[in-house]
């Protein structure tokens, strides 16, 4: 899509704004100006406003000045500050910036600064080594990735490629009618079409017999072969996808529809020939693509680009129904802490598994908390990250506390009590969760 903001006035100047139509980016009204030219584009959404300026430089032919800009400059931020989303404001302000020294490049800074813009570009941007081609976000806002300058030598004034932190747009789709051709009966549509043409009464008028030869032939295809409509997304092009690979690729499917129509062989190995030729050419420059790429790119971006090539996915963290959830730990707190208790008190003298059962008293808590959803229905949201982590959590007490308890039991808890017998014990005071004291024998 291409949106200009022709100069009103004299020749030359104005501004061009060149983006792709999936970005979904329309213009918007300025604000009345003379000091300056701009163009404002707002996303469909209003969460993203850029805004490219021109200010040509004072001279007499023009009777601009600094002061006039500022002062309408500085209107023109407190207008862009109140609007929602994020602010990209860039273009040629024609301020050598690389001077901060110089009054009016400090008066300009001054009035970005009051409307709290960040600029960052950092390096000259024109063949005299200035800085005068600028990119501003609010300084609350992470809108920009990266910002690098390139002399493509094309211009006195440098290609600035700044890499916005913004979600890629969805992908449109292109909605395409098509006709089942292969489904077309014969003789049924030339016993029609011929009927067709006995009913047709000629007056001697190139223009109706035209008209009659479209009408016709168009009801009958669509009796014969009706027009089915489908979407189908644009596929975006990957970055090493070039116009010989394209043109290569065109051309093997040009040699598959010709062999799958005539079903020779030399067909065949013609088509098999340009299908090698296909793939090694994605495989050439692929590699010349990646390793362009490995050789440049910074720390960041080499590990990110390694972990495409090795198909490493980024770990993400699981997924689960947080009703499924506060049941299933309602479930074990009824069910798993009993019987656990019920284990350790078969295997524990009464002294010893104070400690122990203080611990499970605590898990019970947090089980009893955990299960709170179940019967209130309100905690669903609280507790939907943490209690995987807390299950995970508890179950690993549990499991450490019955290695502990059975490594007591093995090694015995001394000599006085080694004949002393064992008794298990299924009723636990609910109130302290210990067991009973025992009687001696």
């Amino acid at each position: 899509m291409f949106h200009s903001s022709p100069r009103k006035t004299g020749h030359g100047g104005g501004i061009a704004v060149l983006f792709k139509s999936e970005l979904n980016l329309t213009t918007k009204p300025v604000s009345n100006v003379t000091t300056f030219e701009s163009v404002h584009v707002i996303s469909r959404t209003s969460t993203l406003h850029i805004v490219v300026i021109y200010r040509p430089p004072p001279s007499t032919a023009n009777g601009l000045t600094v002061p006039d800009f500022l002062n309408e400059f500085e209107s023109f931020l407190t207008d862009l500050s109140v609007l929602p989303g994020k602010l990209l404001v860039l273009g040629d302000f024609n301020f050598h910036v690389d001077l901060p020294a110089k009054p009016d490049v400090s008066a300009f800074l001054q009035a970005t600064s009051s409307a709290s813009l960040h600029q960052h570009v950092i390096g000259p941007t024109h063949s005299h080594g200035h800085t005068l081609d600028l990119v501003f976000t609010r300084e609350t806002e992470s809108l920009i990735k990266k910002c690098n300058i390139y002399d493509v030598q094309m211009s006195d004034h440098f290609v600035i490629d700044v890499q916005l932190d913004i979600p890629l747009p969805q992908p449109q789709k292109i909605l395409t009618i098509s006709r089942n051709f292969k489904a077309i009966n014969k003789e049924i549509f030339l016993t029609a079409l011929c009927e067709s043409i006995l009913d047709f009464n000629h007056q001697g008028d190139p223009e109706s017999g035209f008209k009659w030869y479209n009408e016709t032939m168009q009801s009958l295809l669509d009796e014969s072969a009706p027009p089915t409509s489908k979407e189908r997304p644009v596929r975006r092009r990957m970055l090493w996808y070039n116009d010989d690979i394209h043109l290569a690729r065109r051309e093997k499917r040009r040699a598959e529809r010709k062999w799958k129509k005539t079903k020779s062989d030399v067909d065949r190995n013609e088509f098999l020939d340009k299908q090698r030729y296909s793939s090694n050419l994605i495989c050439r420059t692929k590699i010349a693509y990646f390793h362009s790429t490995l050789s440049s790119c910074e720390n960041k971006d080499l590990y990110k680009t390694v972990d495409y090539l090795l198909n490493r996915k980024i770990p993400s963290l699981p997924v689960h129904d947080s009703v499924e959830t506060c049941s299933f730990l309602g479930l074990f707190r009824l069910l798993g802490v009993p019987v656990i208790r019920t284990f350790l008190s078969a295997v524990v003298q009464e002294h010893e598994h104070g400690a122990l059962f203080a611990l499970l008293g605590v898990l019970d808590g947090l089980c009893s908390f955990l299960a709170l959803p179940i019967v209130n229905g309100v905690y669903y949201s609280t507790i939907d990250v943490l209690s995987t982590a807390v299950f995970f959590f508890m179950s690993a007490l549990l499991f450490i506390s019955i290695i502990i308890t059975g490594a007591l039991q093995c090694r015995g808890f001394g000599r006085e009590n080694r004949n002393r017998p064992l008794s298990v014990h299924a009723d636990i005071n609910d109130e302290t969760g210990l067991l009973p004291p025992e009687n001696d024998q």
